[in-house]
């Protein structure tokens, strides 16, 4: 077949063409830095990569989700920190009226700073985090305690991920270091205790000394089972954040491009679409002299 001036001519302008598309990706790679970007760069790669962002979409939401659970998981501890304090306080002012020498006037007072510390564990008891109420059960929308120290929440356990299909409970039980169901129903006893000063009964003021010494007991256990949750919700953290930093450094394996190479590429590639264009120009100007020769 012969070769045309009209065929010549669109080898040329395709020859240009690919040279101008190599320059504009061998720009794209040494701007970006990935060699990488979409799946005719690299099948296989990009493939492996895609396989990597969903890793690190999947480690990021784990960590965050860890993150917002240690935050509550910490407030939940220093919540029952003040809660033994305030049952402490409790207990401690037990023991001093409990003494035969102590006036009637005086455990009316003292059963003054009993309800108050009532009050005060109630709204321990309440507390919330960012996800709502920290001893509420799975009832988090709503205050677990009423004013009387009443429980209406439950001890449903707040799962959170900490490793594929692997998952542990992240919150604090209220039942367990408030109510019955872990030895001593604390707001009924402290009840029982302002009764006693109120009413001057010193036979109830000496057995509210024992059970506020088990409901100390018992805040005190829930409160070291929070510590547990804490570390473990924490070292879960730093084993996500470990994941993730190996989850992104293999994808950087995959799409990253060497930056050396990449910009001798540019300038390489910058070299032939010049080289094109010079072709071309001549070619065109050797097309004029034939048509008008």
């Amino acid at each position: 077949m012969r070769v045309t001036d009209s065929i010549r001519q669109d080898r040329i302008r395709q020859a240009q063409a690919r040279a101008g598309e190599n320059v504009l990706s061998a720009t794209e790679t040494a701007v970006s830095g990935l060699r990488v970007r979409r799946p005719e760069d690299d099948p296989a790669a990009f493939a492996a990569v895609s396989v990597h962002d969903a890793a690190i979409a999947r480690l990021t939401a784990r960590h965050k989700n860890l993150e917002t659970a240690a935050s509550n998981a910490t407030a939940a501890e220093s919540a029952l920190a003040q809660a033994s304090d305030i049952v402490a306080r409790a207990r401690d002012l037990a023991v001093q009226l409990a003494d035969g020498s102590i006036s009637a006037a005086e455990r009316t007072t003292g059963a003054k700073e009993v309800a108050a510390l009532r009050q005060a564990l109630v709204g321990v008891a309440n507390a919330e985090g960012s996800a709502g109420y920290l001893f509420a059960g799975a009832s988090v929308d709503s205050a677990p305690f009423s004013s009387a120290g009443v429980f209406s929440g439950n001890d449903a356990s707040l799962a959170v991920e900490i490793g594929d299909n692997l998952t542990m409970r992240s919150n604090s039980s209220g039942a367990m270091a408030f109510t019955a169901a872990g030895g001593r129903d604390i707001f009924q006893d402290l009840a029982d205790l302002e009764t006693a000063l109120t009413t001057n009964n010193l036979t109830g003021i000496q057995s509210a000394v024992s059970n506020m010494g088990q409901g100390h007991t018992q805040v005190v256990r829930a409160r070291a089972d929070a510590g547990v949750i804490l570390d473990r919700l924490n070292m879960a953290q730093e084993l996500a954040v470990s994941a993730l930093n190996v989850s992104e450094k293999a994808k950087q394996h995959e799409s990253e491009a060497d930056i050396t190479e990449a910009y001798s590429e540019l300038v390489s590639a910058n070299g032939a679409y010049e080289r094109a264009l010079e072709i071309a120009r001549r070619s065109l100007q050797s097309f004029d002299i034939k048509s008008f020769g």
